[in-house]
């Protein structure tokens, strides 16, 4: 199944719907590119110090850092 795109001009009626139905809600160019090298730059050296996953059910190729949100300036 190839997965379903809302445009920006989504309602979020309809983006809840979508969560409902599919479980995720993809919501194509929602953010400028400006506002995403923004928080890109802004969140790296974050991601950057996060260690690896430590165990198979972690994942040993996979990074959680947490608290992007808070740390963000936004």
């Amino acid at each position: 199944m190839e997965a379903i795109h809302l445009p920006p001009t989504a309602t979020p009626e309809e983006v809840v719907a979508t969560l409902r139905k599919y479980g995720y809600a993809i919501v194509d160019d929602l953010a400028s590119p400006q506002l995403m090298d923004r928080v890109t730059a802004e969140m790296q050296p974050y991601i950057d110090h996060t260690l690896y996953g430590a165990d198979n059910f972690i994942g040993k190729l996979t990074k959680r850092t947490g608290a992007l949100i808070a740390r963000g300036g936004f």
